[in-house]
């Protein structure tokens, strides 16, 4: 993983995101790093599914919740990019509470491509390689 995000944005937490023990539900984290990941996807020129008809498919998720956050907390998303080879990405996603600093939680995801003309998994497009690469490397 390199030292720098490839990506940082800010959330709060809304009240739907609450489970009763009154703090984040993990569903809800996971939504969010979604909306992080298309965040970035735009950023890069590309989205969740792009015209040639291939779509990000999450294989694998893993999630360490660190501390507890509540409503209305400011939650701080950077993204890292641990790894990828031609199909797959491995992403990072290190969140922090704004208020307090403290680390809620890190997520690993594993994403690759699908060709859904095709049926069948298929490389990352050149496109958002190049722009991973490029922002990886600045």
């Amino acid at each position: 993983m390199s030292g720098s995000s490839l990506f940082q944005t800010e959330m709060s937490v809304r009240l739907g995101d609450i489970n009763s023990g009154h703090h984040l539900k993990m569903t809800s984290l996971l939504e969010m790093c979604q909306h992080v990941r298309i965040l970035f996807l735009k950023k890069s020129g590309s989205t969740e599914q792009n015209s040639k008809n291939i779509s990000v498919i999450l294989r694998h998720v893993d999630c360490h919740i660190a501390s507890q956050s509540y409503f209305e907390d400011n939650l701080r998303f950077n993204l890292h990019l641990r790894g990828s080879d031609r199909y797959t990405l491995d992403l990072f996603y290190v969140v922090h509470n704004n208020s307090t600093n403290k680390k809620v939680a890190h997520v690993n995801e594993n994403i690759v491509f699908f060709n859904y003309e095709l049926n069948k998994i298929t490389q990352i497009p050149i496109y958002l390689r190049e722009s991973i690469i490029n922002l990886n490397n600045s």
